[in-house]
């Protein structure tokens, strides 16, 4: 049961956070990277720290629910089952502690090997995009309010990375779909992932 509230908390609470305290964050216009590729250092590597207080909020929070529901459940008579039912909570807390603090802090980063989101908490690689699958990149605007709430989002085609509302880096990738995590300076990430990909023998 508390696995089950808590679980339902992850997307509501973001979403709730978001509609009612959150200020919209100025639209970025959807630029194609394409024709900025040419004056791009292809030996560079771009790298981005992006920090999410939503998440380390929630994470806060999901700390302190599991304090207070181990101790009620070792103020319930029956001292044996007690026990066996504390552990279960602090193990479901701990896990979904551990996958909220991985969207805490994430650090961004193109070069030669691709686009890869590694968690900075916990050294967990999040998501990597090899040049290879990838057709194209480009900045745009990512609403956490039209993407499900923060962290790892899956809304039809489109997979995201969503730290907070804001300018993202976004991918076309070959088999048809799209990634996007939010990141400050979008476009200097696209078109330098743009340019590696065309510069990359097994892309054509």
């Amino acid at each position: 049961m508390l696995f089950t509230f808590t679980a339902c908390g992850y997307g509501a609470l973001p979403f709730l956070i978001a509609h009612k305290w959150v200020v919209p964050a100025a639209v970025v216009e959807p630029v194609d990277a394409t024709a900025e590729t040419t004056a791009v250092d292809l030996t560079a590597t771009w790298t981005q720290l992006v920090t999410s207080p939503v998440m380390a909020v929630i994470g806060g929070l999901i700390v302190l629910g599991g304090i207070i529901g181990v101790i009620a459940v070792f103020g319930e008579d029956g001292q044996a089952s007690a026990v066996g039912a504390g552990v279960m909570t602090m193990v479901i807390v701990g896990l979904i502690l551990v996958m909220t603090l991985a969207f805490a802090q994430v650090r961004v980063s193109v070069d030669r090997r691709g686009l890869r989101v590694v968690s900075r908490l916990l050294g967990i690689r999040l998501k990597r995009v090899s040049l290879d699958q990838v057709e194209s990149a480009f900045a745009d605007t990512v609403s956490p309010l039209r993407s499900g709430g923060w962290g790892y989002r899956m809304t039809g085609g489109r997979t995201a990375v969503v730290m907070r509302g804001g300018p993202a880096l976004v991918v076309n990738l070959r088999r048809g779909n799209q990634f996007a995590v939010t990141v400050d300076d979008p476009h200097t990430g696209a078109a330098l992932l743009t340019a590696l990909g065309a510069e990359n023998p097994s892309a054509h």
